[in-house]
């Protein structure tokens, strides 16, 4: 029985610890992460043109005169150029600044839940990799004894009792190894589907941030909660901007060709607005001060958040150490009561087949704890990658 234990913890080892791929490196390749990338990209190159003028505005004029004797031409050429609100300039720019800043927020999500779920899903097929061979080697245990007590029986030497308990128990452990089998598939197909792989490429190794380690850098929510402040603040500016007047300058050439003289005028135009619906601009300011304060309130919810993450993972960290300190505890009894029945289950007084197969069970049910904590702990801290997700190459990094 002992070899049956070292034969899982072995499984988990070469699991955890042959070279794979980086998952950071597929993370950062994934379609998800492409279009936030691409977006990101947009509002960058967006951004500079936020705050341009108007285009000027070429104005052509041909006007012919009449009168009861006479007719004569006039012409006429204007230029204007039409200039936003005082201040206005300003919010566009940071309005523009807020969206590369939410766009980069986005993408840095979107690193964070494609690698949270990929490492999730990773650490669900290990755990199956991990039962399967464990149900395995119950499968093949179960066999021996069963062929052990099934030769005394046809010998003659003990009764045919707990057969047919082993025989049930070796098509259930027949029909669990499909069934781990189907998980690690589903598990894995689900992995190259989200980070965009072919059927056939290797998958990467599991891999999640230190919970001691997370704090150096701002969560994607917490820069998505700046983003949205920067955006009031812009709000705010463009409504503040709405309470001055509008202004077009403009200049005029017109030539009239009367028939005794021709007349020349150069003209200076101005054109403002009147501000007077003065009700919208307070009512945009109001609104822009709302949605600071709602910016705030995100900042405190995406802090109390990454702290419940962080602690979350923590407790199943401490969780997974201490099952697995009480499966070798259990392992070395339960080994040490295998090792005398295994001397014994042969003799005409041993003891019965049941009796060995719960013994199994008992060692099967330690080490399926250790595994499920060992999984538990995994998905908990690959949920920090929400918190601290990989980073893209250095030109790129938003």
């Amino acid at each position: 029985m002992r070899s049956l234990l070292l034969f899982s913890l072995g499984c988990l080892l070469v699991a955890e610890e042959a070279p794979s791929p980086r998952l950071a490196d597929f993370v950062v390749a994934a379609p998800e992460v492409q279009e936030a990338r691409e977006a990101h990209r947009a509002d960058g190159r967006a951004a500079g043109a936020a705050d341009r003028l108007p285009d000027p505005m070429l104005r052509l004029g041909r006007t012919r005169f009449r009168t009861d004797h006479q007719t004569w031409p006039s012409s006429e050429i204007a230029l204007e150029q039409a200039l936003p609100r005082w201040g206005e300039r300003d919010a566009r720019r940071v309005m523009a600044e807020a969206g590369v800043q939410r766009s980069a927020a986005a993408l840095r999500q979107a690193l964070g839940e494609v690698a949270a779920e990929a490492a999730t899903l990773l650490a669900e097929a290990t755990a199956a990799h991990a039962r399967l061979a464990l149900t395995k080697a119950r499968l093949a245990r179960v066999t021996a004894l069963e062929n052990v007590v099934a030769a005394q029986v046809a010998a003659g030497g003990r009764s045919g009792a707990g057969t047919l308990a082993a025989r049930s128990l070796r098509a259930t452990l027949a029909l669990e190894v499909q069934d781990r089998q189907r998980e690690i598939d589903d598990a894995e197909q689900e992995v190259r589907s989200l980070l965009g792989l072919a059927p056939e490429a290797p998958l990467p190794a599991f891999a999640a941030p230190d919970p001691g380690q997370i704090g150096q850098r701002s969560t994607p929510a917490q820069d998505a909660a700046a983003a949205g402040r920067r955006e009031a603040e812009a709000g705010f500016l463009e409504a503040r901007a709405g309470r001055y007047p509008e202004t077009a300058v403009g200049l005029r050439f017109e030539r009239e060709n009367a028939p005794d003289e021709t007349m020349t005028a150069i003209g200076l135009e101005v054109s403002v607005s009147l501000p007077v619906w003065q009700g919208a601009a307070s009512d945009l300011e109001d609104a822009a001060l709302a949605r600071q304060r709602a910016a705030g309130a995100a900042t405190r919810m995406a802090d109390l958040r990454a702290k419940a993450l962080i602690s979350r993972a923590q407790r199943a960290m401490a969780v997974a150490t201490q099952a697995h300190t009480a499966a070798q505890e259990a392992s070395t009894r339960l080994t040490a009561e295998q090792d005398a029945l295994g001397r014994t289950i042969g003799t005409d007084n041993g003891p019965s087949l049941t009796e060995a197969l719960d013994l199994l069970d008992r060692l099967a049910e330690a080490e399926d704890r250790r595994i499920a904590a060992h999984a538990e702990a995994q998905k908990a801290q690959a949920q920090l990658w929400r918190l601290a997700p990989p980073s893209l190459p250095a030109p790129e990094l938003p």
